[in-house]
């Protein structure tokens, strides 16, 4: 599965299962953003809309998120390394996201600012 998720400040972001759950990836996606070092911060995990498809996310590389671009050169990748043509990704077909998946969006944002909190980062934050 992939779940496409469309932040506040523009950003597409994807996340996949791989050998680990989606949510997972994403729990950890929301935690690096509760790190200053990365110029990024929990504040601007902001969901606008979130979707779901039913094909395999890429497995080459360890890969646990990227933009759609990252996703579609990876499927390119792993299709090379396997010797076969790659996936069109331009035929993946998206849906609006069921409730639960929702629910678990907001709780991994939720995660991250009580990380983000519990580690003091909160007081490095821009605008916090």
């Amino acid at each position: 599965m992939i779940v496409r998720i469309t932040l506040r400040n523009g950003h597409v972001m994807m996340f996949g299962d791989s050998y680990k759950p989606w949510n997972q990836e994403f729990q950890e996606y929301c935690w690096f953003g509760a790190t200053p070092f990365n110029n990024f911060y929990i504040k601007d995990v902001v969901v606008d809309k979130v979707e779901y498809s039913n094909e395999k996310f890429p497995s080459y590389g360890g890969l646990k998120w990227g933009t759609e671009q990252v996703i579609v050169e990876r499927l390119k990748e792993q299709a090379e390394n396997e010797g076969r043509k790659p996936r069109d990704y331009s035929k993946y077909v998206y849906s609006p996201a069921p409730r639960t998946m929702l629910d678990r969006i907001e709780e991994c944002i939720r995660d991250g600012w009580r990380l983000a909190y519990s580690n003091g980062i909160h007081q490095v934050m821009p605008n916090a």
